[in-house]
Formats: C-alpha cells, sequence, structure tokens
C-alpha cells in the first residue's frame, strides 16, 4: 500500500512537473513568436523604406499637359484636364462627387505598346500594374475613382496590343485642391514613375 500511495504522489508530482514544462515551453514559443514578428516587422519597413527611396530617387522629371511618355508597356498622352462638380451619365443620371469636393477629369489617350492585350487601370492593382493618383501639396493622394458604367473611363479598360485609347480618368479630390495649382498626376508601374503637373 505505501508503494501504490507513493506512486499516486509520485504521479501527482510527475503531473505538476509535466505541467510545468508546458506551460514553460508555450512561455518559450511566445517570446519566440514576438520576437519574430518584431523582427518581421522591422524587415518590413526596412523594405518598404528601400522602395521609397528607390521611388523617389528615380529619373522623374514632371511632364506638362500635351507630353506624351512610356512607362512599361504603355505610351502615355495626357491631352487635358478640368474639375466638374459632376459629370454627366447619358440618359440614366449625374455622378456627383463627395459633399464638398470636385471631381478632376483627366483626359488622355493610352496605347499598349507591348506583345499582348492587357488592363490599363485596374480597380484594385499589385505592384506590377500601372497605378495613378492625383498628389496635392507633395504629400496628400487621392487615388482614381470608379464610376461604374460611365463608358469613356479608362479605368479596367482592356486594350488590345498596338492599339490605342481615349477615354478620362476621374478624381474624387477635396475643393481646395482642385482649384490650386498645386496637383500632380502620378501613374507609377514597379518602381518607375511619371509625373504630370496640373496646372
Amino acid at each position: 500500500m505505501a508503494n501504490a500511495k507513493n506512486m499516486v504522489i509520485a504521479g501527482v508530482s510527475l503531473k505538476k512537473q509535466l505541467s510545468a514544462l508546458s506551460i514553460l515551453l508555450v512561455l518559450c514559443l511566445m517570446a519566440f513568436l514576438l520576437g519574430s514578428c518584431g523582427d518581421f516587422a522591422n524587415f518590413i519597413n526596412s523594405a518598404e523604406a528601400s522602395n521609397n527611396s528607390k521611388s523617389s530617387s528615380g529619373s522623374s522629371s514632371t511632364l506638362n499637359v500635351g507630353a506624351t511618355t512610356t512607362l512599361g508597356d504603355w505610351k502615355i498622352t495626357l491631352s487635358s484636364y478640368k474639375t466638374a462638380s459632376s459629370i454627366p451619365d447619358g440618359d440614366y443620371g449625374t455622378f456627383t462627387p463627395d459633399s464638398g469636393n470636385l471631381y478632376v477629369v483627366v483626359s488622355l489617350t493610352v496605347k499598349n505598346i507591348g506583345k499582348s492585350a492587357a488592363t490599363f487601370l485596374l480597380s484594385i492593382s499589385l505592384d506590377n500594374d500601372i497605378s495613378a493618383k492625383i498628389v496635392y501639396q507633395g504629400s496628400i493622394n487621392f487615388s482614381a475613382t470608379d464610376l461604374i458604367g460611365y463608358d469613356k473611363s479608362l479605368l479596367d479598360y482592356t486594350i488590345n496590343p498596338l492599339s490605342s485609347k481615349s477615354g478620362v480618368i476621374v478624381f474624387d479630390v477635396i475643393s481646395d485642391a482642385a482649384k490650386s495649382k498645386q496637383m500632380v498626376l502620378t501613374f507609377t508601374l514597379g518602381g518607375q514613375k511619371i509625373e504630370y503637373a496640373l496646372k
């Protein structure tokens, strides 16, 4: 009987030891994962800083309205831009910007100089896709607005190789920015970018 009691006592003691060891292992694993997350966040931050410095140090001179340039497989000509408080949508109605804002309507012609059909501006773009934004005062960014069903929009428009399409990109911009002469239309593709001064 004494042996049986010792086994039970030893069994409980062994359980406590295993329980303490499990807790210790879980705490070590959590500390390792949290430390790794910090290293991963530092890695991501330094990668972003590297990309930003590559973008800003890239050879990009600001072009004027009317200029033609090439970005990747796209030849882009910005013909004009205007501001609008609304955009008529044929017989069906009118598109209007957010309260207190104006639309900046950028008219351009794009040519696909690549070897296969491609979409000019995807609504949701990745690093390998061309994207467009208006930059106000050097740091405030406005992305393109998807006017669903608007037949003049170049957003999500697929163009065959060696073909051109004229149309617009629309941006919903605060009135102060839209009325200023401090806007820059920026197209980016990977680490490359082109800029048009909207003056």
